[in-house]
């Protein structure tokens, strides 16, 4: 009869056992859903200010988890002080992801902080510039005509 008994006990155990886990098995699928993961984008201009015809050298990277992202396009655009959008080509990470891009500030750009923005993956990440002009140069003027100060 003990026997028996220990048997019993010994089977709803392992059965006990395999009911468990398939339950977490069943909850783990179900809340798997929910997992977030966190892509980050980040990227910098080597200087804070920039003149005329200078080249804004933009630099950054992309993680997922913070783990580095490789193969990933990443899309640019500079907004001028007065909402002007500036569009840049596209860059694509490297093995570490990282990218870099530059941009040569065309005479069409209005003096003051300019916002660069890079998305990737679906994250955008900002940073801001200065834009200066000095008197000796041509200044456009919102018609297109060249004008000097």
């Amino acid at each position: 009869m003990d026997n028996l008994i220990n048997l019993i006990l010994g089977e709803v155990a392992v059965a006990l056992v395999l009911v468990i886990l398939l339950l977490l098995i069943i909850i783990w699928q179900l809340l798997k859903k929910y997992v977030v993961t966190v892509t980050v984008v980040t990227v910098k201009t080597e200087a804070a200010s920039y003149d005329h015809g200078d080249t804004v050298n933009i630099s950054g990277g992309v993680t997922v988890d913070e783990a580095p992202q490789s193969g990933v396009s990443v899309s640019f655009k500079i907004v001028d002080a007065t909402g002007t959008e500036f569009a840049l080509p596209d860059a694509t990470t490297d093995a570490d992801g990282k990218f870099t891009a530059a941009w040569t500030i065309p005479p069409e750009v209005a003096p003051g902080v300019c916002t660069l923005s890079a998305t990737a993956l679906g994250a955008t990440a900002t940073t801001t510039f200065t834009f200066r002009w000095h008197e000796h140069h041509s200044r456009p003027s919102r018609d297109n005509k060249t004008t000097r100060k």
